[in-house]
């Protein structure tokens, strides 16, 4: 496990939200390509692809890609 400092984000966070650190985050997404259970105001299925330009997770589900703010994700089994 790589363990990086979140200081740099926290500082420019504020004036440059997370699209600096889209690219970076992308390199160790543990759920890219993982088919996911997101659970909360309602239940979303589907293939984790990403994150957004906010920081949203991107699930590509049966009826088109969802953009999830929170809730809990459980990765499912293939």
């Amino acid at each position: 496990m790589r363990v990086v400092s979140a200081d740099p984000l926290l500082t420019e966070y504020p004036t440059g939200g997370f699209t600096r650190w889209r690219d970076p985050w992308s390199q160790l997404d543990y759920l890219s390509n993982a088919q996911v259970l997101v659970s909360g105001a309602m239940q979303i299925q589907g293939a984790a692809c990403g994150v957004d330009e906010t920081g949203g997770l991107l699930v590509d589900t049966h009826q088109g890609r969802k953009t999830v703010y929170s809730g809990d994700v459980s990765v499912r089994r293939q």
